[in-house]
């Protein structure tokens, strides 16, 4: 129970990895593969953040 709702806070921007995992009672690398195997990325990135950011490099 504590998994899936430690999941669903985490897909809802409302914990962190770490918050997750801590909530869950797992380490981080098992906390990213429940994830996985539930189909929620783990990295959240915006792609317009993303092409921000390759421009300020170019």
């Amino acid at each position: 129970m504590r998994k899936e709702y430690a999941t669903k806070m985490y897909q809802q921007g409302k914990l962190t990895l770490g918050q997750g995992a801590e909530f869950c009672g797992i380490c981080l690398y098992d906390f990213t593969a429940l994830l996985a195997v539930q189909n929620i990325p783990v990295i959240n990135y915006d792609p317009e953040d993303l092409d921000r950011e390759l421009a300020e490099w170019a």
